[in-house]
């Protein structure tokens, strides 16, 4: 194996895809996580806080696909209103 050196974005997608690979349900369970971040040199303090803002970032994500459906249904009948008129 070579000694390439990868951006951390690129090691964070290979990994991503290595794990999808291995993981034949396509979830982990949170003692496989722990364990993955432990041999990774990750500790327990930082894994915690990124499950605190990942759990964060993902209800932000939810508000955002449900305002964005609201806005949606809103212009289709003012779309509709316009239409029949």
């Amino acid at each position: 194996m070579s000694s390439e050196l990868y951006a951390a974005e690129d090691a964070q997608r290979i990994l991503q895809i290595a794990i999808a690979k291995d993981t034949e349900s396509g979830e982990l369970s949170r003692a496989q996580l722990v364990e993955i971040a432990g041999e990774l040199g990750i500790t327990a303090e930082t894994l915690y806080a990124a499950e605190r803002e990942w759990w964060g970032l993902k209800g932000a994500l939810s508000e955002q696909q449900d305002f964005q459906a609201y806005r949606q249904q809103r212009f289709n009948n003012h779309l509709v209103r316009y239409s029949i008129v």
